[in-house]
């Protein structure tokens, strides 16, 4: 059996969830498949000359790199006006696997899609990338595809309810997380990051800085923090795109009085080797978000044995299971709260360290590959 995986995301030079959950998948599929071939495939115009290849420190006879000499905007723009070029234009598979939501036009029999949230539709504000053929693109793949892959219970029946998808097409694989890169440190390990950072002092995490994981919340919430208490801020993340060139983290920051502004510090796209050092020194990650079909960053600050303060709400309560504080995300003096009580309490954030990394360990990165393998066997099984 031959699968071709779509792997543009994971060739991005900024790797976000969706580009890290990718990058994971085409190491690992190969290793924990061996008697199939995987075809990571990917648009690679700047490697013409260079040679430049992603995976092939790999070490799998059975994965193979096809990187397609097309820039990425010419792609898009040909995908988004006329539907082409298809897939099987470049390469041929007896499976399309296409792990961030939409693989390029095909007409492949046997197509599995990771949807990997419902963000897009239940919060449109905040998914401004989700341009009408994209959502067209998306519905027709969920209507045609063989098998559904989503990474929670509440993104299956989100799936279910606004798609219309049979649940038995529907295939709930959980995210990993790297114990290798994810892991408690001491303080040595984190001074690096810290310093290149300007960090001093005791701080909290917040990662993501779009619309959906609710900045101006946290914001909101962190000017509510007790002066006595507070700590410093860490925002971690690029700042978001907008159509309109509106700087919206700076519109946010704006609002925070002068005083508390002062007390926050903004990182930028961090790398996840320092995003593992940021998360391992944190006092906490506070992750309020509106919404979220995972949640990864919890598992990893989990992982990283750092206390977790995350929403009530989709898929963060499922993840959890009883290892973070939950608050209403909409609520900025629960969220002040909630960290205030965190910060104050030594028994609890004990607590919380011990059940996040006991939680993290049901969590394992070749223990999704090798679902994923199952089920795209069974696709290709009809």
């Amino acid at each position: 059996m031959q699968v071709v995986i779509d792997a543009r995301s994971a060739t991005a030079p900024h790797r976000t969830g969706v580009g890290r959950y990718t990058w994971q998948l085409v190491r690992r599929l190969p290793l924990v498949d061996p008697s199939t071939r995987y075809v990571a495939w990917y648009l690679n115009a700047g490697g013409v000359l260079t040679g430049r290849r992603f995976f092939s420190d790999v070490g799998a006879s059975n994965l193979v790199e096809h990187g397609t000499p097309i820039p990425a905007r010419w792609f898009n723009r040909a995908v988004a006006r006329l539907g082409l070029p298809r897939m099987e234009w470049f390469v041929r598979g007896d499976v399309v696997f296409g792990p961030n939501f939409v693989p390029p036009p095909t007409r492949a029999q046997r197509v599995v899609v990771t949807v990997h949230d419902l963000g897009f539709r239940l919060l449109p504000s905040t998914a401004l990338h989700a341009v009408p053929w994209w959502l067209r693109s998306l519905e027709r793949t969920l209507t045609a595809g063989t098998r559904v892959i989503v990474p929670s219970n509440a993104t299956a029946d989100d799936v279910q309810e606004h798609y219309g998808v049979e649940r038995d097409r529907i295939e709930v694989i959980p995210l990993g997380v790297d114990a290798e890169i994810f892991h408690p440190r001491d303080h040595d390990d984190v001074r690096g990051v810290r310093d290149r950072y300007g960090i001093d002092g005791p701080y909290v995490l917040f990662v993501g800085l779009d619309g959906r994981k609710n900045l101006q919340g946290m914001l909101d919430a962190f000017a509510r923090v007790r002066g006595s208490v507070r700590p410093r801020l860490v925002l971690a993340g690029a700042r978001p795109w907008d159509p309109n060139r509106r700087d919206t983290v700076a519109e946010a920051l704006a609002r925070v009085p002068a005083d508390v502004r002062d007390d926050i510090t903004l990182t930028g796209y961090v790398s996840e080797p320092d995003a593992s050092a940021l998360l391992a020194g944190a006092e906490l990650l506070a992750y309020p978000s509106l919404y979220e079909g995972f949640g990864l960053p919890v598992l990893e600050a989990m992982a990283s044995g750092t206390p977790v303060l995350a929403s009530n709400v989709s898929s963060l309560p499922e993840l959890a299971d009883g290892a973070a504080v939950l608050v209403d995300p909409h609520d900025p003096d629960a969220i002040a709260a909630g960290i205030e009580s965190l910060l104050q309490d030594a028994t609890l954030r004990a607590r919380l360290r011990s059940a996040g990394l006991e939680r993290a360990r049901v969590y394992d990165w070749d223990a999704t590959a090798r679902r994923t393998a199952g089920v795209l066997h069974s696709a290709a099984a009809g």
